[in-house]
């Protein structure tokens, strides 16, 4: 099951077991955080699309880490003129790994019962 979900403004694709970094957030590491605003929810053949979001759906995250950005140097330059600045920047970030994403019927598919019933259409 896939989601498009608002987090901090921003729009992220996300599934279950998936990495994503996003803009710094003010859970600390560890914590669980649930996302309710969810725009798209995807499972197989099927979407549902919210307007403007779907009701009941929800994902479910951990806070893994909280690293800063690369850095970003801006550089100002006027030619002929001795003028020349630097200045850097790095942006505080937050890893999140996506536990779960519950569609409106409030159903739940972690990460392992979603293997087990993969094993199962395998066999």
């Amino acid at each position: 099951m896939e989601a498009i979900v608002r987090i901090s403004g921003k729009q992220y694709r996300v599934s279950e077991g998936q990495r994503v970094t996003v803009d710094r957030l003010e859970n600390p590491v560890g914590a669980e955080v649930t996302f309710d605003q969810v725009l798209m929810l995807t499972d197989g053949a099927t979407a549902t699309v919210g307007s403007p979001i779907v009701d009941g759906a929800a994902v479910t995250a951990k806070v893994v880490e909280a690293p800063r950005g690369p850095k970003i140097l801006v550089f100002k330059y006027k030619a002929k003129k001795r003028y020349r600045r630097i200045r850097g920047h790095r942006s505080a970030q937050s890893v999140l790994e996506v536990l779960a994403v519950s569609g409106a019927g409030g159903k739940a598919t972690p990460r392992k019962a979603a293997a087990k019933a993969k094993d199962k259409d395998q066999d």
